[in-house]
């Protein structure tokens, strides 16, 4: 046997019998079926030199690397066969030829979203699913030296990476991470702080509404105003606040018990529940009230257990109001006071008119003897 390239030469023999390669005319080979030119390359069988198409469909992901054969079988270099196939020299060391694309797998997916490629140690190509989410994270981190660096990524269309270093990179081939939302019910995406992760906001029945949208990253300074009694925060790819709207869906406040007024914060635009103050001249009049009713039941009403049942409505009707049952309590012990001090005048006013009277009779008998 020898060797004969026969796509433009042809095997012959010699008188006696000897092979022999005559160049002018092809010889024998295949017909490879496929009309796709990347999707095939020609190899020929090691023992008979018999031509071989090999098939290299398209695929989702390639290998990224080659390896030889015989002694060099573990041997492998770096090889992108989205562009490249792996072969080897007349040693068996293994090589990269550009050209013809070669091997690797497909993955199932329905959008090029759905997925992006890997590889393993060994250079085999594997898929990376990226499903869909409710929202999506805004940034990427990096890694070793470089942990606390942070970038600006949109994941619902890019991905986060880093490179050799530890750099933190946007890769606009897939979809990032994200959260799931409850998506039986009206919700939006959150995001807070520097490094906005994805949160699942759903509206409440807030007493108190914030007012203004903050930014993340170089815009983490920058508020708009906002009433998100109707509208909710959001941010855009570079962190900027934005307003925005959709149908049954509020934005962030607070909640808010007993008697109270909304009160917002002019810097962050964030709400707070003020209390409000019960006026003192109902407040008193309401005590005035509550003393003449007890003294009224007191004196006029025979059925004790009416007047039980009167008063003990009026100290639950007082218990929603503890501030007004403090003032009240407050009230009692002036008015018992008051009534201490008024009974000590009016026994030293008492006193007095009887020292005057007594006076008056010694004035009148030493008259009287003169």
């Amino acid at each position: 046997t020898i060797s004969c390239n026969q796509s433009a030469s042809r095997c012959g023999l010699t008188d006696n019998g000897y092979p022999k390669c005559i160049a002018g005319a092809r010889g024998s080979g295949v017909n490879c079926t496929t009309t796709d030119k990347d999707g095939y390359y020609c190899s020929n069988n090691q023992t008979t030199g018999s031509a071989v198409c090999v098939y290299t469909p398209k695929r989702d992901c390639y290998n990224t690397k080659c390896y030889g054969i015989m002694k060099y079988n573990a041997t492998a270099i770096d090889c992108d066969q989205a562009g490249n196939r792996c072969g080897t020299n007349s040693t068996g060391y293994p090589k990269c030829i550009a050209g013809h694309r070669g091997f690797g797998v497909n993955c199932a997916h329905q959008s090029s979203l759905d997925f992006y490629c890997q590889a393993d140690v060994s250079g085999s190509a594997y898929c990376v699913k990226t499903p869909p989410h409710s929202c999506y994270d805004q940034y990427c981190r990096g890694a070793k030296n470089f942990n606390s660096s942070i970038i600006p990524c949109n994941g619902t269309m890019n991905r986060c990476s880093v490179d050799d270093k530890g750099i933190p990179q946007c890769i606009g081939d897939a979809r990032g991470m994200g959260v799931d939302c409850n998506q039986t019910k009206p919700y939006f995406c959150g995001y807070n702080g520097t490094a906005p992760k994805a949160v699942c906001m759903y509206p409440e029945s807030y007493s108190c509404f914030d007012n203004k949208c903050t930014g993340s990253f170089n815009n983490s300074n920058v508020t708009i105003g906002c009433d998100q009694a109707e509208h909710y925060c959001s941010i855009d790819d570079t962190g900027f606040p934005l307003c925005e709207s959709a149908k049954n869906v509020t934005g962030t406040g607070v909640f808010c018990t007993g008697h109270y007024s909304c009160k917002v914060a002019k810097d962050t635009g964030k709400a707070s529940c003020s209390e409000k103050r019960i006026p003192l001249i109902p407040l008193l009049r309401s005590a005035r009230c509550r003393c003449y009713c007890w003294s009224y039941w007191r004196h006029h009403l025979g059925d004790k257990e009416e007047i039980k049942s009167r008063r003990s409505a009026v100290t639950s009707l007082l218990n929603l109001y503890p501030k007004a049952k403090a003032v009240f309590l407050r009230l009692k012990i002036y008015h018992v006071l008051l009534s201490f001090l008024l009974i000590t005048f009016y026994i030293i006013i008492i006193l007095h008119l009887f020292s005057l009277l007594l006076l008056i009779t010694d004035n009148l008998e030493l008259v009287q003897k003169m």
